[in-house]
């Protein structure tokens, strides 16, 4: 019986180490443009699936930056939370994409006083948890 008990311990810390693995925090740059699957686009902690946003664990912020960001999507299947700290123009890159999250925040932060947020050619959508 004892043998049994460690057996199932150790399966569940492996399946807890991967799960942890997979999240990671995103934020917008926007150093190359404003195409959501370009790399350089993003900074991030953990170890993404992806060098950009693309999975349910992803965390993404879009922090404040005067005169706004444009940024252009792509569909993602989800992300987890999405943070706006500031103006956005979300746009496609190509077609009509669908950039779906868990939980959406818009916050003015410190530094807006108001915030603005253009959908063109594409949708923004809130799903339930996995």
């Amino acid at each position: 019986m004892r043998y049994e008990t460690k057996r199932w311990a150790g399966l569940a810390l492996t399946l807890t180490m991967v799960a942890t693995a997979s999240a990671a925090s995103f934020e917008w740059t926007g150093q190359r443009g404003a195409s959501w699957n370009n790399c350089d686009n993003w900074t991030y902690t953990g170890l993404p699936a992806a060098c950009y946003p693309s999975t349910a664990s992803d965390d993404v912020t879009i922090p404040y930056e005067d005169g706004g960001w444009p940024i252009d999507l792509i569909s993602v299947d989800h992300v987890d939370d999405l943070t706006i700290y500031g103006d956005v123009t979300f746009g496609p890159v190509s077609g009509s994409p669908t950039l779906k999250c868990e939980s959406l925040t818009i916050s003015t932060g410190i530094a807006a006083a108001e915030i603005n947020i253009t959908i063109s050619g594409a949708t923004l959508q809130v799903v339930a948890p996995e």
